[in-house]
C-alpha cells in the first residue's frame, strides 16, 4: 500500500486516540469519576471500531487496486487484438502482391522469350519489384511490448507525431506482464499527452511533434527510455500530473511507475534535459 495511503488511514484513529486521551486527563485531573468510567469504557469499543475500520479500507484499496490490474488487462488484450489484426491485413496483404509478382515473373519471361528492348525490360523488372511493399515487422520479441507499443505508435501517427522506436524485450522479463503493460502504457501517454499540450499552446516547436523510445529488457536487467519535446511554461508542464486518463482516479501514473520500479530495487525519474523531458525507468 503507498505511504500516502497508509498515513491517511492511521488519521482517524490516531485522531481518535489522541482525543480520547486528553479527555481522560482532564478527567483524572478533575477526579470526575463518572466521566472517567466512560471514556475508559468507550476507549475498548472505539478500537475495535477503528480495526473493522481499517480492515475495511484495506480491502477497497485491494478492490481498487484488482480494478486497476483488470483495466490494464483489458488494455492488453485490446492492444495484442489489433497487432493480430494488422498482421492479419499484413499478411493477406502480402499474399496478394506476392501473386501479382509471380504474375508480373510471367509477364517478365514471356517478354525475354520475345526479345524485347533493353529499356523495356528494364521497365518491367522495376513493376515486378515495386509489387513487393515492406513487410510490417514486429517491433520486439516480447509479445505484450510488441502489441502496446505498436497500438502507441498508431495513436501517435493519427495525432501527426512521428514515434521512433528501439525495443529488445525478451520473453522472460523481470516485470510482470501487467507491469510491463502499465509501464509503456504510462510512459507513452505521458509523452503524447506532452506533444498534444504543445500544440494546444501553439508553441513554434508543435510543427516538428515527436516520440522516441528505447528500451531494452531481458530476464534480469529492465532500461526503458522515453523522450519528447515539452510546454516549458512551469505552470503547464504536461509531465507534472503524471496519469493514464482511464486510470487517473485510482492513482495509476508516476506513483505508480515508482513503486514497481521500488518494488524490483529500481528507479522511476522524469525530468527536463537538454531542451527535452526525458523519462526513465529501470530495474
Amino acid at each position: 500500500m503507498p505511504r500516502t495511503h497508509i498515513v491517511l488511514h492511521a488519521l482517524f484513529p490516531l485522531s481518535q486516540a489522541a482525543f480520547i486521551g486528553v479527555q481522560l486527563y482532564y478527567a483524572l485531573r478533575t477526579r470526575d469519576l463518572p466521566y472517567t468510567i466512560v471514556l475508559v469504557c468507550c476507549s475498548p469499543m472505539c478500537a475495535g471500531i477503528d480495526v473493522l475500520l481499517v480492515k475495511h479500507l484495506i480491502a477497497a484499496d485491494q478492490r481498487d487496486k484488482e480494478h486497476d490490474r483488470l483495466r490494464l488487462l483489458e488494455l492488453q488484450a485490446e492492444a495484442q487484438r489489433r497487432r493480430m489484426q494488422d498482421f492479419d491485413d499484413a499478411s493477406t496483404h502480402l499474399r496478394d502482391e506476392y501473386h501479382d509478382f509471380l504474375n508480373k515473373l510471367d509477364d517478365l519471361d514471356r517478354t525475354l522469350r520475345a526479345g524485347a528492348a533493353h529499356g523495356q525490360m528494364d521497365r518491367d523488372i522495376r513493376d515486378a519489384s515495386a509489387l513487393l511493399g515492406p513487410y510490417m515487422p514486429r517491433l520486439c520479441s516480447n509479445l505484450v511490448a510488441d502489441a502496446l507499443l505498436a497500438m502507441k505508435m498508431q495513436e501517435a501517427h493519427h495525432k501527426g507525431i512521428r514515434f521512433d522506436c528501439k525495443a529488445h524485450v525478451d520473453q522472460q522479463t523481470p516485470l510482470s506482464d501487467v507491469e510491463l503493460c502499465a509501464v509503456f502504457a504510462n510512459m507513452c501517454d505521458n509523452a503524447l499527452h506532452a506533444c498534444e499540450a504543445l500544440r494546444a499552446a501553439g508553441d513554434n516547436s508543435a510543427t516538428d511533434l515527436w516520440i522516441r523510445v528505447d528500451a531494452r529488457i531481458d530476464a534480469h536487467h529492465c532500461l526503458v527510455s522515453v523522450t519528447n519535446p515539452y510546454l516549458r511554461a512551469p505552470e503547464t508542464r504536461p509531465h507534472a500530473e503524471c496519469a493514464h486518463p482511464d486510470l487517473r482516479e485510482h492513482g495509476w501514473g508516476c506513483s505508480i511507475l515508482e513503486s514497481i520500479a521500488a518494488r524490483h530495487g529500481g528507479v522511476f525519474i522524469s525530468a527536463p534535459r537538454r531542451g527535452r523531458w526525458a523519462a526513465r525507468f529501470s530495474c
